[in-house]
């Protein structure tokens, strides 16, 4: 008796193992690419004389979704995200990633691009002199309802998916003063990309796993 009930313990163990494996299987099976999309960055900003320009130019840049219509919102909306890097022509060719835990803000974000609903998506820059006679010199954005990126999804956004990373590669970053130095042109791009995986069936794999492997277990008893 005490032989039967050791090989019971050992089997549910097995069993308790085999579902772990197939959930932890598929919670790393992460990682494709549901969108992604090349965003231009272009300011123009006409020198005023009392604020001179002293440089290097840099700028902040951000994505967000809200359901306001523009113009945009002010800051700081919720679900800002990469909002806390500085780019320039220093960040040239780098990514930056973003996962769950890395910013508060990444839940919010995902909320909105997941819950079926038409939200605008967003992105905004603000370019500064990086020394301190002209901070501000003003900002650029853009927006267009989810529908009109995610075209190819029946939900018009990524309802249905797990949202596991967002990055943004800064692809290039211009900087043009006219001969008279009154007038500087700012031309840039950033490519957005969005990474996840389809939610999983309610049960799923691991469900028949589990089913299969007791109906072995009181098979043996």
């Amino acid at each position: 008796m005490i032989d039967g009930t050791v090989g019971i313990i050992v089997r549910a163990r097995f069993v308790l193992l085999v579902v772990a494996a197939v959930l932890g299987l598929s919670g790393t099976a992460r990682g494709e690419v549901l969108f992604q999309y090349q965003i231009p960055v272009d300011f123009r900003y006409d020198v005023i004389p009392v604020r001179p320009i002293v440089g290097p130019l840099v700028f902040d840049w951000a994505v967000f979704a809200s359901p306001e219509t523009p113009p945009a919102p002010r800051p700081p909306q919720p679900g800002r995200v990469f909002d806390t890097i500085t780019f320039s022509s220093d960040t040239v060719g780098q990514t930056f990633r973003v996962l769950p835990g890395d910013d508060p803000d990444f839940a919010t974000l995902e909320g909105y691009l997941t819950n079926g609903r038409q939200e605008y998506f967003w992105t905004t820059a603000s370019f500064h002199d990086s020394t301190p006679v002209t901070p501000g010199l003003g900002g650029s954005s853009g927006a267009g309802p989810e529908r009109a990126y995610f075209q190819d999804r029946p939900a018009g956004d990524l309802a249905g998916y797990d949202i596991t990373a967002f990055s943004v590669r800064h692809d290039r970053y211009n900087v043009q003063v006219s001969p008279s130095g009154q007038v500087i042109n700012i031309t840039g791009a950033m490519t957005f990309t969005i990474e996840g995986a389809p939610l999983p069936e309610p049960g799923g794999l691991a469900l028949g796993f589990l089913g299969a492997a007791c109906a072995m277990t009181l098979r043996r008893r």
